[in-house]
């Protein structure tokens, strides 16, 4: 994951570590069963995956609130 100000400026080493630190306390780990669906809101949820092996198949979509 990649870490910067709202400028482009990266973080330093130091508030790299912080701010991965502090996502990792927080993470919540969830497991997929076939056929589950998963709805996140990108504006308060950082979301991501770890390393799987297997066949996988993803259906996105991209929702914009219209009252945003």
């Amino acid at each position: 994951m990649d870490t910067a100000y709202g400028d482009g400026e990266p973080f330093s080493d130091e508030d790299t570590a912080t701010v991965r630190g502090i996502l990792w306390h927080t993470t919540k780990l969830v497991k997929l069963e076939p056929n589950d669906i998963i709805i996140l809101d990108n504006f308060i949820a950082q979301h991501g995956r770890l390393a799987y092996r297997g066949r996988r198949e993803h259906h996105i979509a991209l929702i914009k609130d219209p009252l945003l």
